[in-house]
């Protein structure tokens, strides 16, 4: 990793002694990083899936709910997991490893409403569920990114109204 300890202390307002105090290297606080956000993104994206009786409702009220409270400057982070996969990735093959989790427990929880919806009659029998979820986790990520670059939040919210669209076209 190219940044340096001391660049990153300095950063967060540690001395090197309480650093130490909670990780014993830079790739500790990485993981550190993975499990926080890991946590945070499943309490905010797949328990409200979880009990879902209607996950294409749900896949839409999810970040309208999410980005509609969000201001210019949480605007302008962009998408933490698409900011840990582009920093932290390339860094490490075990972070890399870590960050493909997160995506994974993401897939996963989208893929398991959609197939509930299957089995409840709401969502369509041909919906490939495991490509539908990473569809939609690409389009959050990327639409994210993009508002990030261009500061302009509209982009997400047309975008998750036009998913709507979407959406509504797999459902029986």
């Amino acid at each position: 990793m190219n940044t340096s300890l001391d660049e990153i202390i300095g950063q967060i307002g540690l001395t090197k002694g309480a650093f130490f105090h909670h990780f014993s290297n830079k790739k500790e606080l990485g993981f550190a990083i993975i499990d926080y956000w890991k946590q945070n993104l499943y309490e905010k994206w797949v328990m409200p899936l979880e009990s879902s009786d209607d996950p294409l409702r749900d896949l839409y009220e999810v970040p309208r709910r999410i980005y509609g409270d969000y201001t210019m400057d949480d605007v302008a982070k962009g998408c933490p997991l698409a900011n840990l996969a582009t920093e932290l990735s390339p860094l490490d093959e075990d972070l890399r490893l870590g960050v493909l989790g997160i995506y994974r427990m993401l897939e996963e929880g989208v893929a398991s409403a959609l197939r509930r919806g299957q089995e409840l009659g709401t969502v369509r029998s041909d919906v490939d569920a495991i490509l539908l979820a990473r569809f939609y986790e690409d389009l959050m990520a990327g639409t994210r990114s993009v508002a990030k670059n261009t500061l302009d939040k509209g982009r997400i919210m047309g975008t998750i109204e036009l998913f709507k669209d979407y959406l509504e076209s797999q459902r029986v």
